[in-house]
């Protein structure tokens, strides 16, 4: 009988070919906003196991030069679709703008679990655009 010990992260470390991007049209959307032209960026997610809910969670994207991706962030305290209510129990982030094709990532997550800061980061890579949802940026 397994159970859920820590948050899993989405795409997970050490992903290859991760799709850039998607058109960013879904219901409900996951976006504060409607979807830009071009399409918007893998979603991230780190979602954490029942009973282990972040607080105060942020998100960041970074390219391979250490650059930072803009985006959405969407947590348990502050959910994008409010009928989520509690957003699932996921810290998520959506760039902006699809991401680069073939390129690295790294995510980072703080938040904080009771009374504990809580850190994470972990790496993937993308492949080549879909021939459907966002344009990759070059």
């Amino acid at each position: 009988d397994a159970k859920w010990q820590g948050p899993i992260a989405y795409p997970p470390d050490g992903a290859t070919g991760v799709r850039p991007g998607w058109s960013g049209h879904e219901g409900p959307s996951p976006l504060p906003v409607a979807p830009p032209q071009g399409g918007v960026g893998q979603t991230i997610t780190l979602t954490f196991p029942p009973g282990q809910r972040p607080k105060d969670g942020k998100l960041t994207l970074t390219d391979a030069a250490g650059a930072v991706v803009e985006g959405w962030t969407s947590t348990p305290e502050k959910p994008a679709a409010k009928m989520f209510g509690d957003n699932m129990n996921t810290i998520c982030f959506i760039a902006s703008a699809p991401l680069q094709v073939n390129a690295r990532y790294k995510a980072k997550v703080e938040a904080t679990l009771g009374a504990q800061p809580f850190v994470k980061e972990w790496s993937f890579a993308t492949g080549e655009a879909s021939r459907r949802g966002g344009r990759p940026r070059k």
